[in-house]
């Protein structure tokens, strides 16, 4: 053959796949019905290369089924492919929560050795877990008495977190730390409930100075609740600013200038006073009677600016733990 027959041949054989308008012969040239019988066989090649590779992979929870009837046309989007139970999810489905402790780590190991029947290698290599660790167990001692220890103080104290759990158990004679008593107090599902905190504007705030010694400062500020019957009561709490030792609780239905002053000379009696006791500008720390007794015992008010209680921190915060622990958890019959 030449290689001017072998050039013809192809120049036939393009005509007869690709054929033109232009060029259109009795034997080279073709209808637009036969050129399109002839361009879905090449289509239908691909489509079978689908079904080839279906059949071998084969459907192992990795790849999705490919769609029926694939020839002309267009086909039909493939579901989409991923792991089965690790990572992230498909588009459908919403993502669950991420797998980052150990612990979790092997329940997922587990699930795909179970619902999968994979090996413990691959179950593994897709949690991203060494064997070793699945296979790890804890020899770490119950201590089931410590364990229920916690759970009485914590349904006596419900306020107390594990901090003050741990300093109970310390002077209770336990040998234990910090971070056993949290791991204990976590897997019994306790938690305090934490107070929604007052939104501060961005302003610069400054630190209050702290004395050095006790005695040196006190706070004074009053608490208000209820009884059960619907009478009001009120609480007046001193506070030492260096040592947050409550001095006193006094507590009516009204409490006066002059009660408050015998309060004050009670405490001087036992304890001594102060230099300055920090006060807000109440009617009973305002009056002509604590005001004369202040001056009489050589004792300086500090007044704090109006709207501003936050200068009287020590004792605010006193009072917050006080309704927190005290009043909200007690139901008053009579004072």
């Amino acid at each position: 053959m030449g290689v001017e027959s072998a050039l013809k041949g192809v120049d036939d054989e393009g005509k007869a796949i690709y054929g033109r308008p232009d060029h259109r012969g009795v034997e080279g040239s073709r209808s637009r019905c036969e050129d399109q019988g002839a361009v879905p066989a090449t289509r239908d090649f691909g489509g079978d290369l689908l079904q080839l590779e279906g059949q071998v992979r084969g459907d192992d929870g990795f790849g999705g089924a490919t769609a029926e009837g694939t020839g002309g046309g267009e086909r039909e989007a493939q579901a989409p492919s991923g792991r089965c139970g690790v990572g992230q999810s498909g588009i459908k489905g919403s993502a669950g929560p991420k797998v980052v402790s150990p612990q979790a780590k092997r329940e997922a190991v587990t699930v795909l050795m179970t619902e999968r029947h994979f090996g413990v290698t691959r179950a593994c290599g897709l949690a991203d877990i060494s064997r070793s660790l699945y296979r790890y167990r804890s020899r770490r001692p119950a201590c089931p008495e410590l364990r229920d220890r916690i759970g009485e103080i914590a349904a006596v104290k419900r306020r107390y977190g594990y901090r003050r759990v741990y300093l109970r158990l310390r002077r209770e004679g336990w040998e234990v730390n910090r971070k056993r008593v949290y791991r204990l107090y976590r897997e019994a599902g306790l938690a305090v409930r934490r107070r929604k905190r007052k939104r501060i504007g961005q302003v610069e705030r400054k630190p209050l100075p702290k004395p050095m010694t006790a005695n040196l400062s006190w706070s004074m500020d009053f608490v208000a609740d209820g009884l059960a019957d619907g009478r009001r009561l009120r609480c007046l709490n001193i506070v030492d600013d260096c040592t947050r030792e409550c001095l006193a609780i006094e507590v009516d239905t009204s409490i006066t200038g002059s009660r408050v002053k015998s309060v004050m000379e009670r405490l001087a009696d036992t304890r001594g006073l102060p230099r300055s006791i920090t006060v807000d500008h109440g009617p009973e720390f305002e009056g002509q009677v604590l005001d004369s007794w202040a001056y009489q015992s050589n004792v300086q008010l500090s007044f704090i600016r109006p709207g501003k209680p936050n200068e009287n921190a020590y004792i605010e915060s006193f009072n917050g733990k006080f309704r927190d622990e005290c009043l909200n958890e007690h139901w008053f019959t009579t004072m």
